[in-house]
């Protein structure tokens, strides 16, 4: 028997502020990204990845990349 590991579904990051409150959860899947704001109940929102792609490319958002 050959055992491997397995990837997760998904990655989840808990955002804090500056005060190291928590703002809120986000999570990135293969075919979305999702957003939970701190004391939500009801769940994550979520977006397909492609839809999201499309939003923060587009000029009118005002994404800039960042300098690596």
């Amino acid at each position: 028997m050959k055992n491997s590991f397995r990837s997760g579904n998904f990655h989840e990051e808990i955002i804090v502020d500056e005060n190291n409150q928590v703002v809120g959860t986000v999570r990135v899947k293969p075919n979305a990204i999702l957003w939970k704001p701190k004391g939500s109940k009801k769940g994550f929102y979520a977006v397909p990845l492609m839809k999201f792609a499309n939003w923060i490319t587009d000029k009118e958002t005002g994404a800039l990349r960042n300098k690596q």
